[in-house]
């Protein structure tokens, strides 16, 4: 059987510069590492319309794979 899969990195992808210099523009995910990271809402909606329109699987290829909590709560925070 034929599988999709997006190998996603979630710094530089999803958190960006842009995200990273307007705090405004960001989004800070709550819980423990809140204020560690910022998402881009432009990119999660980005990776939502992919997910919603192509049968994939996500991998999380990140460093973030270690903090399985933080990837769920910050999904969650961006619907």
């Amino acid at each position: 059987m034929f599988r999709r899969l997006l190998f996603l990195d979630i710094d530089g992808v999803l958190g960006n510069r842009k995200s990273m210099n307007a705090s405004n523009e960001g989004i800070h995910p709550p819980g423990p590492l809140g204020m560690c990271f910022t998402v881009d809402p432009d990119c999660v909606a980005r990776l939502r319309k992919i997910v919603e329109e192509v049968d994939i699987q996500l991998v999380i290829s990140s460093t973030w794979r270690h903090h399985t909590a933080a990837i769920v709560r910050a999904f969650e925070w961006c619907g």
